[in-house]
């Protein structure tokens, strides 16, 4: 009876063996991906950035972003709404940022200055045929002030990096939050 037991356990361990390197094979016959998975080709960053009338006419305000073919563009506000759309193909990295500079001549002695913005960014992967991936989205507001000569100081520590946001699309479309 041993030795019966002994031939089974050994051949039932040769069959898993077996089974074990046939379900491994090497051979890619199906893709990486679901038969409904779409391939994604772009990606796309609709960007949002307001600002308090006051902002506007005491700073000038400037935004710089990431266009369609990767290079970095600089505009300057001129409403207290800023919107823009890039779509980039993949790989693409996208992104904005607000930066800002007091006015030269503005009087600051006993002046308060409203510090007020926000943003809004949303950014997806997309297919040829319109779906969707993943992507990152982000709102929030700002709200404050400084008086006199203190604006200098904000200027210093947040005049340049107000808002900035920034992402790294690989070429299957998936995001990493990158830096500038």
């Amino acid at each position: 009876m041993r030795k019966y037991l002994m031939t089974l356990a050994a051949v039932l361990c040769c069959a898993m063996t077996t089974a074990m390197f046939t379900a491994c094979s090497s051979d890619k016959d199906d893709d990486d991906k679901p038969i409904n998975e779409p391939t994604y080709v772009a990606a796309v960053m609709d960007s949002r950035f307001t600002v308090s009338a006051d902002m506007l006419n005491k700073f000038d305000l400037f935004v710089e972003y990431y266009d369609e073919n990767g290079k970095v563009q600089k505009e300057q506000l001129t409403q207290t709404e800023w919107k823009k759309s890039v779509k980039a193909n993949l790989p693409a990295k996208l992104g904005a940022r607000l930066k800002a500079q007091l006015k030269s001549g503005i009087e600051t002695e006993g002046v308060r200055f409203d510090i007020t913005y926000g943003h809004y960014y949303k950014c997806y992967a997309v297919s040829s045929k319109g779906f969707t991936g993943l992507g990152a989205t982000s709102e929030e507001n700002m709200s404050g002030g400084v008086i006199g000569s203190e604006v200098y100081d904000w200027v210093k520590k947040i005049g340049d990096d107000m808002v900035s946001y920034l992402y790294s699309f690989d070429s299957e479309g998936t995001p990493t939050v990158a830096s500038w």
